[in-house]
């Protein structure tokens, strides 16, 4: 069975920091993927017929020390863009501080995780959390909101930090120089996803996320690490053979897995979609930086696109 690390780097974006209409394009634009890490660069027309660029970044939304710094080309698309584009906004990055408040109040039924845990699940549970502070309060809450704390858990354990992640990088580098950040996302679409099911499908998806967590103890492997090394690497190739075998393996899975697997990724690249070609016509230059996996895959934006005949 494959770990299904990759949609734990499809966590909102809105939790590690704390629809378009359809728009004609004159002509098919050329992606180019360059020599750095995950980066790519669309070369197209706006409407008046100048030319109109749109570099990508896909990042990862943990990291260590070796993520934190850009290279100078990346450093040079970023200064010089137009506009700078993220998940959310950096005016919705403000506000997410009071939306985890909301997130984290305890759930409406009085229900406790763990009284629908077995008891490997509880230990799995227990070795990631127990003594985290927050532990007691955290049992009381959606078990959704547990799910995405466990995986920050476990990307601390591994080493890599939220803190880390290179979109926080480039959320900082937005505020030095004074360059506002629009969002692909509203917040609330992020904030929705997080709340996402009634507590049965949450508690199902825990206990399937700490059954992998317990299995990859056991087997002494770390496929979040491996996932991250494949990032680091800029291999592309794996990564997406990655994401086709998670892929296979949640075909496997309950459909309302797949269901919230279509909400994570599906329906917002489509979404995005119509921003790509919004940011196309308007012309200049745009630097979108997200988590890689919207851009990787049979149901990438690049794919999208492509299908919409607005890139080749």
């Amino acid at each position: 069975m494959k770990f299904r690390i990759f949609k734990s780097f499809l966590i909102p974006l809105f939790f590690v920091l704390a629809s378009c209409a359809s728009v004609p394009v004159s002509q098919k634009a050329c992606v180019t993927k360059t020599d750095q890490r995950l980066f790519w660069r669309i070369d197209g027309v706006d409407k008046k017929g100048k030319p109109s660029v749109i570099y990508i970044q896909g990042t990862i939304h943990v990291g260590d020390e070796r993520l934190t710094s850009v290279s100078d080309e990346v450093l040079e698309a970023f200064t010089l863009s137009d506009r700078i584009v993220a998940e959310v906004s950096s005016r919705d990055f403000i506000k997410t501080g009071f939306y985890a408040v909301r997130l984290a109040m305890p759930n409406k039924d009085g229900k406790i995780v763990t009284d629908y845990l077995n008891e490997e699940q509880k230990a799995t549970l227990d070795y990631y959390l127990k003594d985290d502070s927050a532990y007691n309060g955290l049992i009381q809450m959606n078990p959704m909101m547990v799910e995405n704390y466990l995986t920050i858990k476990f990307a601390e354990e591994s080493g890599l930090k939220s803190e880390d992640g290179l979109d926080m990088v480039f959320y900082k580098m937005a505020k030095r120089r004074g360059k506002p950040v629009e969002g692909l996302d509203a917040l609330e679409t992020q904030m929705n996803l997080l709340a996402y099911g009634d507590y049965d499908f949450q508690i199902n998806y825990l206990r399937h996320s700490l059954d992998q967590l317990k299995e990859a103890k056991e087997k002494n492997i770390n496929p979040m690490l491996e996932l991250y090394e494949l990032y680091l690497a800029d291999d592309i190739e794996n990564l997406n053979l990655l994401l086709e075998e998670e892929d296979e393996d949640d075909q496997k899975l309950p459909e309302e897995f797949d269901n919230f697997k279509n909400k994570i990724t599906l329906e917002r690249n489509q979404e995005w979609v119509g921003d790509i070609k919004k940011y196309l016509n308007e012309g200049g230059t745009t630097f979108i930086f997200t988590g890689c996996a919207h851009w990787l895959g049979k149901d990438s934006v690049f794919e999208l696109l492509r299908q919409d005949g607005v890139i080749y």
